[in-house]
């Protein structure tokens, strides 16, 4: 749907209160306004240096499991990756094998030799060597990216294969690999140590996020109740879309090596109170706005119906200091810039971030012609809004930079909430905006998932080429019979004999199950279940309300209608569901410890007693639904 005609519809409906006037405007307004041609400009193509600098933090920037995995990517390379970069490019243009390119490249960069077996290499040569597979792989699909990008789409302006052409593509390479080696230095875990590297990842959804914060209570209240044996259960990486953006910064801050039990607590508070506490006075001010203001005018300063200033405020005071910033777990917080139409995976350890964080955790929550947009993220100004817009789970942030096990929280059922009959074109409209928000969303997270599950493929291939074994499993390595490199390099143990056929089984809907790759990836969906579990009936009505049973007519929230009631039956919910598949949650994070008290049904029911008798005692019914405006 056009931006256009969803400020249309919007700009009418805040003139619901004035139905005469309503009445008076021409339904043909609207198609004016839908139709009107956008102001016409050259495309603002991203400069080659930053292209190479993107791609690079998108393919190279993984979690290795020694200290020098990426030494190679050295004083040489720009010149060898420039040359890479032409013949990968012809190799486009003519559809021939580029494999002749990188085995070049790939001599040209000073790469260990390959491990000595005996029957197989020590533990420490084949970490190296793995290290070697993953940074091959992921420099193959950088080059392949940059050619496409920089010299077949947009083109470097110069003559092809000319000198100066090599030279401005060693340049982009030579800065895009400096901001890389920065990064990775920056980074508060670069190394595996043996241990999976976890993430909690967080869609958007307004006050439906009351979901998300009530699983990750439930699943952090029981890590405190757990003590010693829990201290080391921790994630490595959060990310966040809208509000999942705020979840990931309370979630990081709990997390953070600089917390004191009193941080951890307070973060745990903060959880159940902003997401089952707070009325729309408390997180924004409505700008005073007229329709000719939403459609026609031209004012920086009011380019959305709401300012979140509430929130921005409770940012600023919770996401901690520059030092818990800085430290693990590594934050990502997605927001798109409208004027290059980019979405940016905004990330806590990268130097030109810092100075602007704040204002990239608000950008990750400004929803288009809703809120006033953010102008400066990151160190780049433009036009900055919620990142749902083109990321609304943003599992690839996290998976392209190593983490190889995933909790992923959405704030909806994984086919959809049914709605009754739409009465209007607007009604119809904002239904609309509903289903493509849902679709997007599992689209990403199948596609995270299975592209995941691919590098780790690609970088099986890259161990089999470096063995000396081709395709069909012949060759002159060092290990025979062929298939116990297949094993090798598939991270199964080796075998005496002549073992199984070679399968990749993959299962859809759900977590990619490859069972010859089993240090692959794993993950878990916590999508609202779609049958309401038993007990959550026990705490989901409020003490003032009947007694009668809550159904998926009760549970949901529109727009950015923060309604306590609404918010509380769906962080009752997501505590619920959290209970049921916390031994789920445990086994794919590796937190041995969880699993006692966490998965107890009394338990979770007794702890939200608790805490809806202090909804009562603080008075949350009473909290302001109606915004005040801006001043």
């Amino acid at each position: 749907m056009s931006l256009r005609l969803l400020g249309a519809l919007v700009g009418l409906t805040l003139l619901s209160g004035c139905s005469a006037f309503l009445k008076c405007i021409p339904s043909t307004a609207v198609l004016e306004a839908f139709n009107r041609p956008p102001q016409k400009a050259l495309p603002a193509f991203t400069p080659c240096t930053d292209e190479v600098e993107g791609v690079l933090q998108e393919t190279l920037a993984d979690v290795y499991e020694t200290p020098g995995a990426l030494t190679p990517l050295a004083a040489s390379a720009p010149g060898a990756l420039a040359d890479a970069t032409l013949c990968v490019r012809d190799a486009l243009r003519t559809t021939v094998a580029d494999t002749a390119c990188f085995n070049t490249l790939f001599g040209a960069l000073p790469f260990p030799p390959v491990p000595t077996f005996t029957p197989a290499p020590a533990p420490a040569d084949w970490a190296t060597e793995r290290d070697v597979h993953r940074v091959q792989h992921n420099l193959q699909r950088a080059v392949r990216a940059v050619a496409s990008a920089c010299t077949v789409r947009q083109g470097t302006g110069f003559p092809l294969n000319s000198p100066q052409e090599r030279q401005a593509l060693a340049t982009a390479w030579d800065g895009g690999l400096l901001a890389l080696k920065a990064y990775q230095a920056a980074r508060p875990r670069a190394v595996r140590n043996g241990r999976p590297v976890t993430a909690l990842v967080f869609a958007g959804g307004a006050a439906n996020g009351a979901f998300s914060a009530g699983a990750v209570w439930w699943l952090l209240k029981s890590r405190e109740a757990c003590g010693a044996a829990c201290a080391n259960d921790t994630v490595d990486m959060v990310a966040g879309a809208s509000t999942g953006t705020v979840i990931a910064s309370l979630a990081k801050r709990y997390f953070s090596p600089l917390s004191t039990p009193a941080d951890r607590a307070a973060m745990l508070e903060l959880l159940a109170k902003g997401y089952t506490c707070s009325g729309n006075r408390d997180l924004y001010c409505t700008q005073d706005m007229s329709l000719y203001d939403v459609l026609e005018a031209k004012q920086a300063g009011k380019r959305g119906l709401v300012r979140f200033d509430g929130l921005k405020s409770l940012i600023a005071t919770n996401a901690g200091s520059l030092s818990v910033i800085q430290r693990a777990p590594e934050q990502f917080a997605s927001a798109v810039d409208f004027e290059s139409a980019r979405v940016h995976h905004v990330c806590s350890t990268v130097q030109t971030s810092l100075p602007d964080w704040h204002a990239a955790l608000e950008a990750s929550l400004v929803e288009p012609l809703l809120a006033q947009p953010v102008a400066k993220v990151g160190g780049r100004t433009g036009t900055w809004i919620d990142g749902g817009v083109r990321s609304g789970l943003p599992l690839n942030a996290v998976l392209r930079r190593g983490a190889d096990r995933a909790v992923m929280f959405v704030n909806t059922a994984v086919e959809g909430v049914p709605r009754p009959a739409q009465d209007n074109a607007a009604a119809v409209g904002f239904r609309a905006l509903d289903l493509f928000t849902l679709s997007p969303i599992t689209g990403e997270l199948v596609a995270a998932e299975h592209e995941r599950v691919l590098r780790t493929a690609g970088e099986k291939e890259r161990c089999l080429a470096r063995l000396g074994f081709d395709a069909t499993g012949n060759g002159t390595g060092p290990i025979n019979p062929a298939v116990n490199v297949e094993r090798l390099c598939s991270g199964l143990p080796l075998l005496a004999t002549v073992p199984v056929p070679f399968a990749l089984p993959v299962t859809l809907p759900g977590t990619p199950q490859l069972d010859r790759l089993p240090s692959t990836y794993h993950g878990a969906w916590l999508f609202m279940p779609q049958e309401l579990p038993p007990h959550f009936q026990q705490v989901a009505r409020l003490p003032d309300e009947a007694p009668a049973a809550v159904t998926w007519a009760d549970i949901g929230a529109v727009g950015y209608q923060f309604d306590p009631r609404e918010m509380w039956r769906l962080f009752a919910l997501g505590a619920v569901t959290a209970q049921q598949r916390c031994e789920e949650v445990a086994k794919t994070l590796g937190w041995a410890g969880l699993t006692a008290d966490c998965t107890d049904g009394t338990k979770v029911i007794q702890a939200l007693q608790s805490l809806r008798a202090k909804w009562v005692t603080d008075q949350c019914a009473q909290r302001p639904l109606e915004p005040q405006p801006c001043p």
